[in-house]
């Protein structure tokens, strides 16, 4: 892509020199802009074959990390329900109201996140390292020199948003988790809370919680934007 912008900006480059130049013949200008004309029409096909790649290569890269995330999902929650199955009466009296829920749910769909976002996020990264240093060796041994110096900070950025994710969807899931057994002890006793009047105080600590929740992600978020601008400056 850089090659192709290079290329256009090039051609106008050249075009403008050949239109300012008054010493060309009306012959030679003519020509000049049939070279512009040609080399825009085979800058514009090339960025449409590019586009028309991309295209093709995201929607395999997402539907292969989808269907193999869907494909171990479905696994973990086979294994889940039968393991619970093997369970005694006795173990389920132990655990809170709405435990086993929650992980069947939110902390598996976090799992899902995790192979979506996470794993996309590291092949995506590897891959457009290889290709850019390729292609920068096959240009010029400088740039591909500064391409190897910019690599590892990437790296380094890479490896800082991954736990930043962790430790995002770790704090996430322990709120969930217990705004879920509120809300599934609530409603088991529904009518133990009517006879307390222990609505208001039900919700209350339910919606402390997911406003919590709410606080940790905007702090993540912004922290990852900056690690986004870091990661432009630094290209």
């Amino acid at each position: 892509m850089g090659a192709l912008l290079g290329n256009v900006g090039q051609t106008f480059i050249d075009i403008a020199k050949a239109l300012k130049n008054e010493t060309i013949t009306p012959e030679e200008r003519e020509e000049a802009m049939n070279y512009f004309i040609s080399e825009m029409i085979f800058n514009c096909s090339v960025y449409f074959a590019i586009g028309m790649w991309s295209v093709v290569t995201n929607w395999a890269y997402r539907t292969s990390i989808y269907y193999f995330s869907e494909c171990m999902i479905t696994r973990f929650r086979t294994s889940f329900i039968a393991h619970l199955l093997e369970l005694d009466a006795a173990e389920f009296d132990k655990a809170a109201t709405g435990q086993f829920n929650v992980l069947l749910n939110y902390h598996i769909d976090r799992v899902r996140d995790g192979f979506n976002d996470r794993l996309g996020y590291a092949i995506v990264v590897l891959m457009e390292s290889c290709l850019g240093l390729l292609i920068a060796f096959l240009t010029d041994w400088k740039l591909a020199l500064i391409s190897c110096l910019i690599t590892p900070i990437l790296l380094i950025l890479s490896i800082v948003v991954v736990v930043f994710e962790n430790r995002n969807h770790e704090k996430k899931s322990e709120m969930y988790e217990k705004a879920g057994e509120i809300c599934s002890q609530a409603i088991g006793n529904i009518r133990t809370v009517i006879a307390c009047n222990g609505q208001q105080r039900e919700l209350t600590e339910y919606t402390d919680l997911l406003k919590q929740t709410r606080s940790h992600a905007l702090v993540y978020r912004t922290w990852n934007r900056v690690i986004d601008v870091a990661t432009v400056f630094t290209v």
